[in-house]
């Protein structure tokens, strides 16, 4: 199986938290270069359930 077709199926599988937490931790860069919004929709998440997820990290 292609790296990327395996990157796409465990996106999927992934919860939410799961995929802010594989995000920071393969491209960290991309939280301080993006804007939240932007974000969250890369993540597909609504924007007060990532900033929720990244407070709870934060803590």
């Amino acid at each position: 199986m292609s790296g990327t077709m395996a990157d796409t199926i465990t996106w999927h599988l992934l919860d939410g938290a799961g995929r802010v937490h594989r995000s920071e931790r393969k491209h960290p860069e991309l939280s301080e270069r993006m804007p939240m919004k932007e974000l969250a929709t890369y993540l597909n998440l609504p924007a007060e359930t990532l900033s929720r997820l990244k407070q709870r990290r934060m803590v």
